[in-house]
């Protein structure tokens, strides 16, 4: 009984933090701060924790689940449009199309090559600027 409610408060812990993340990255994609509601969660005085707790009040099961992948829909009622996540271009930018992917950040950290570091960020920043060049409204 024990060992599952130690699983049962891990996943909910993890799943809090992936909300909190999500609504971290996604308050820049929201309407803006004079929406008809000012919900507790848009206030950037709060602290974070509270904005967090704030939010995961008001979402349903179904709109939680919906904020866990890298393409997260609108959410019209709160105001949140939608807004993409895992784009941080950590090791390539090829969910825009065909680029290099280098090794996971981990796997990069290991070679302990700060040269080689500042080529993978130069190529992966090259490779960004040429999307961009493709479709200048932006990539997301």
């Amino acid at each position: 009984m024990k060992g599952t409610r130690r699983r049962h408060s891990a996943g909910r812990h993890r799943t809090t933090l992936v909300v909190a993340f999500a609504l971290i990255a996604g308050l820049g994609a929201t309407v803006p701060a004079t929406a008809d509601t000012p919900y507790p969660f848009r206030d950037p005085t709060l602290p974070v924790s509270e904005r967090v707790d704030d939010l995961l009040g008001r979402l349903t099961l179904d709109e939680k689940i919906s904020l866990l992948h890298q393409y997260e829909p609108a959410i019209p009622r709160l105001g949140i449009q939608s807004f993409r996540t895992g784009t941080e271009a950590l090791h390539g930018v090829a969910w825009l199309g065909k680029a290099t992917v280098f090794p996971q950040a981990v796997g990069l950290a290991s070679t302990w090559d700060p040269a080689l570091m500042r080529q993978v960020g130069s190529a992966v920043g090259d490779e960004a600027r040429g999307f961009q060049q493709q479709r200048p409204d932006g990539w997301g």
